[in-house]
């Protein structure tokens, strides 16, 4: 026996039903912890990534400071972040 168009759309939507998403939509609080826990992540990871950055960029520096014209530049530089660093 044939189905209707409303059975069928009626499987449709249960089906949507139970889609990770909609429930996820359902659920405003569940969403609002989501979104904190990925906003955390996100800030973590460009936290590392940017004091790995900064550390081979100094470390790299370093090695510049023979160059006449760049020497004494990096070499403000370098003795800048010696003092702000915490002892």
């Amino acid at each position: 026996m044939p189905q209707s168009k409303v059975d069928i759309l009626i499987k449709e939507i249960q089906s949507l039903k139970e889609l990770r998403l909609v429930q996820v939509y359902q659920h405003p609080w569940r969403m609002l912890w989501i979104n904190f826990i990925i906003g955390v992540a996100r800030g973590l990871g460009t936290l590392a990534g940017v004091s790995i950055f900064l550390t081979l960029f100094v470390y790299v520096l370093s090695g510049f400071q023979w160059v006449p014209i760049l020497g004494n530049f990096i070499s403000e530089i370098l003795l800048y972040i010696e003092g702000v660093k915490p002892h």
